[in-house]
C-alpha cells in the first residue's frame, strides 16, 4: 500500500487584543485568507474548561461506551468552540474547499498551525472537533493537525549509522476490540521497502 499523501492546509494566529486574534491562510488548495478569531473562553471558563480536560484524560482508561460519558462531551464542547472560533468566514470557506480538493485527489488535507501567541499555543489544539462530521480532526487519517514552529535556522541533517534499526511497539488492550498485528506488522514493512531497496 503506497503512503497516504497530504495537501497542506497553512494556517497561522498572531498575536492579539483582548480575545480577538488575526488569522490567515498563508496557503492551502483554495488559496489565501484573512480573518479574526473571537477567542470563546474568558479566563475563568478557560480555567474551568481546562480542568474538565485534565478530568476527562484521567478518566478515558475504561471501557468504550455508545454514550458519551460527561467528561468526554466536555472534550467534544471544548473542541467544538475551538474550532468554530478558529474557522469562520473566510477561513472556514478556504478550508471546506480545500477539503473538497483533496477528497477529489484522492488526498488528506493536512493542518499546520502557526500559533504566535504564547498563550494560545499552550492550549491543546489537538481537541479540534468538527461537529459536521462529528470527529476530532487530529483522529482522523483525512486530516491530521500538526504544530508547525519556525525556526530562524534550518534544523542540522540527522546523522545516523546503517543499518538503522528500529523497534516497533504496537498496543493490544486485552479490553478492547482486537487489533489485526499481524497485517498492521505486514504495513510497517510495505512502507519500509523503498528504504530497504536503496540499502538503507
Amino acid at each position: 500500500m503506497p503512503p497516504f499523501q497530504y495537501l497542506d492546509f497553512d494556517l497561522e494566529i498572531g498575536p492579539g487584543q483582548g480575545r480577538d486574534y488575526p488569522v490567515a491562510v498563508l496557503s492551502s488548495p483554495a488559496g489565501e485568507a484573512r480573518g479574526t478569531m473571537h477567542f470563546p473562553f474568558d479566563e475563568l471558563t478557560l480555567e474551568n474548561q481546562l480542568l474538565k480536560l485534565q478530568m476527562a484524560l484521567l478518566r478515558s482508561g475504561g471501557r468504550r461506551r455508545q454514550a458519551l460519558s460527561p467528561e468526554q462531551q466536555a472534550v467534544q464542547e471544548f473542541g467544538q468552540a475551538l474550532f468554530e472560533a478558529l474557522f469562520s468566514g473566510e477561513i472556514r470557506s478556504r478550508f471546506d474547499v480545500s477539503q473538497e480538493r483533496a477528497t477529489r485527489s484522492e488526498r488528506g488535507l493536512r493542518l499546520r498551525l502557526r500559533i504566535h501567541s504564547p498563550e494560545l499555543a499552550a492550549l491543546p489544539w489537538e481537541y479540534l472537533f468538527d461537529a459536521r462530521p462529528r470527529e476530532f480532526l487530529c483522529l482522523s487519517r483525512q486530516t491530521p493537525v500538526l504544530r508547525y514552529p519556525e525556526l530562524t535556522q534550518p534544523a542540522p541533517p540527522l546523522r545516523v549509522q546503517r543499518p538503522l534499526r528500529i523497534l516497533g511497539v504496537i498496543a493490544d488492550p486485552s479490553d478492547l476490540p482486537r487489533l489485526n498485528v499481524d497485517q498492521e506488522k505486514e504495513r510497517v514493512a510495505q512502507s519500509l521497502v523503498p528504504l530497504q531497496a536503496h540499502g538503507d
